[in-house]
């Protein structure tokens, strides 16, 4: 094979069927892509950013409160989407689809650095990669700073490569440091891949023996870079009053300490990481080795001639070293790689498309067809059952739904996925409390602490199933479930005959289908019963297990217009 440098394009995927082929996969990936948006369940980290925005509409402080420890310009994003919507379930939506449109610009950027360096072919196959690399399809749709992080490190790196083309205009490199400084303002992590942007341009210049522009754009970029991130933080001192130290503390000295390769990990890294790393290359194996080739590739012309191709190469490069170094190798932390490897990898394709026409056609249909099947069937066929509605999705809604229809704006809810979203959790979400981890929690402190805040809304979802079992079984004495999401409201059954010693976590009106109990030895005359916080001795007279549950609005039951009583599940 012959590296041909972007002088040589006539050869290319110049043919009109390969750019209809790449168009017509490029429409249906991105059909599969916004139905995946649409129906896939949220994750905790989505669930996280939706409640930090609105947290900020509620009055909280971002680094005061230790409410998330990104860095702030994405927040205020999401904060200003909450604020135009409203707390509504449906803001929600509106967000992940706010996230497909911040996708989409990015997928126009990577169509653009295809073909100023390759070709307009290349541009549509890099995009075509792109959406088929199932970490795109599956974290690019979630709400995350990630994508802030990759759409604005495209773009940069767009301008970037704009400024070697227009013989070094510095406007470009201007608006290269603004968009690389959106995505540093937004999580601490982009400094990854702004590095390897700003390294690929300065090794450039480096090639051609040009120190001074090296000099004048590395001192631009530090300026420019840093400006975002200035004004957002001012933004916050001036608006919500935040203290600078905390941000200094919570946003940059502990996140060092939580990023760096060498420190302790807080708590345990859940999955095997070497597991995660056959998982990814078992999704796109075929991306992420013609990526791989594309970067050495790249790197032996460099070495040979100068090329503005270094700047993608770097980029990606140093995006794969610290995902394979990184301590929590999620797979949203190799999302901003994505771009550059398949800019890379569509590269190289179009580097070997003329060799591969001198081949034999019968060998030619059959290397192209694997490789059609490899880069987007494959893919597609593990992404295929997150395109249909997720149960899961509609119970994460369902309890949104009840919480914003059942609760005031200073209840707290018991959840340890931020499902609650709209209101604050009884626990903070960083999975210790007192140096111990969830599933240890002791039962009379979780006890004391639902009292005292008074807690009457729990979701029941995963991370609430890892409470011990001492814990649950408190729960199960003081809370039932409803037909509704994964809610459970305050309430307790009493067995037919039965004398039953209870006490009271959540005061309040609660609701007996029967009159045929007796309290403290006085049967009650009413199905609504008021209970303190304090020991009862509670008789059922009855013949039937009878259930008494919380009544979250005495006024709106009464005029028949609360309908949750509906939902109780029979037990």
């Amino acid at each position: 094979m012959k590296l041909r440098d972007n002088h040589i394009l006539n050869n290319k995927l110049s043919a009109r069927w390969p750019d209809a082929l790449l168009i017509g996969f490029i429409f249906y990936l991105s059909f599969v892509y916004v139905k995946i948006s649409g129906n896939r369940y949220f994750n905790f980290d989505e669930f996280e950013v939706l409640y930090t925005g609105a947290s900020l509409l509620r009055g909280k402080v971002l680094y005061a409160d230790r409410i998330e420890p990104h860095f702030p310009l994405f927040n205020i994003c999401i904060a200003y989407l909450v604020s135009l919507f409203g707390f509504k379930t449906t803001t929600i939506i509106i967000t992940r689809y706010f996230i497909l449109l911040t996708n989409l610009i990015a997928l126009i950027f990577v169509y653009k650095i295809g073909e100023m360096i390759w070709d307009k072919s290349t541009g549509l196959l890099a995009v075509c990669l792109t959406l088929s690399s199932v970490v795109f399809l599956t974290k690019g749709i979630e709400i995350r700073h990630d994508v802030f992080n990759m759409t604005f490190n495209v773009i940069g790196a767009y301008y970037g490569l704009k400024y070697i083309k227009k013989k070094e205009r510095y406007r470009y490199i201007i608006l290269s440091g603004i968009f690389l400084g959106i995505a540093f303002a937004s999580t601490q992590k982009a400094l990854v891949w702004n590095g390897g942007i700003i390294g690929g341009l300065s090794l450039y210049y480096l090639r051609n023996r040009s120190y001074r522009i090296v000099w004048r754009i590395n001192v631009l970029y530090f300026i420019i870079v840093l400006a975002p991130l200035i004004i957002t933080i001012i933004y916050l001192i001036i608006r919500y009053n935040e203290n600078i130290y905390m941000f200094l503390r919570f946003a940059i000295a502990d996140q060092v300490n939580f990023y760096a390769p060498h420190t302790k990990e807080l708590y345990p890294f859940p999955y095997n990481r070497y597991d995660l790393f056959k998982d990814l290359i078992f999704q796109n194996h075929l991306l992420y080795v013609l990526g791989i080739g594309g970067i050495l590739a790249t790197i032996i012309l460099w070495f040979r001639t100068n090329t503005d191709r270094i700047v993608v190469a770097v980029w990606a490069l140093i995006g794969v070293l610290f995902y394979v170094t990184a301590k929590r190798p999620f797979f949203q932390t190799f999302l901003p790689s994505v771009p550059p490897v398949s800019i890379l990898a569509a590269g190289l394709i179009s580097d070997i498309f003329y060799d591969f026409k001198i081949i034999a056609l019968n060998k030619r249909i059959g290397v192209g067809i694997t490789a059609i099947f490899l880069l987007f069937i494959w893919p597609l066929c593990l992404v295929c059952g997150q395109k249909s509605e997720s149960p899961k999705m509609m119970r994460q809604m369902a309890n949104v739904s009840f919480c914003l229809k059942n609760l005031k704006e200073d209840d707290e809810v018991l959840c340890f996925t931020q499902n609650q979203i709209f209101f604050d959790p009884i626990f903070k979400v960083n999975w210790e409390v007192g140096g111990k981890p969830i599933y240890n929690y002791e039962a009379l402190f979780f006890e004391q602490a639902m009292i005292k805040q008074q807690c009457k809304i729990i979701i029941n979802d995963y991370r609430t199933r890892l409470l011990n079992e001492k814990t649950k079984e408190k729960i199960g004495e003081n809370y039932l479930p409803i037909k509704t999401g994964d809610i459970l409201i305050p309430g307790f059954k009493i067995g037919p005959k039965q004398v039953f010693d209870k006490k009271i976590w959540i005061e309040g009106y609660y609701y007996s289908p029967t009159v045929s109990l007796e309290i403290n030895g006085k049967k009650i005359e009413s199905n609504l019963v008021k209970l303190e916080q304090k020991k009862y001795r509670i008789v059922n007279n009855s013949n039937r297990q009878v259930f008494l549950v919380y009544i979250f609005d005495r006024d709106k039951f009464l005029n028949g217009s609360s309908d949750y009583l509906g939902l109780m599940k029979r037990m």
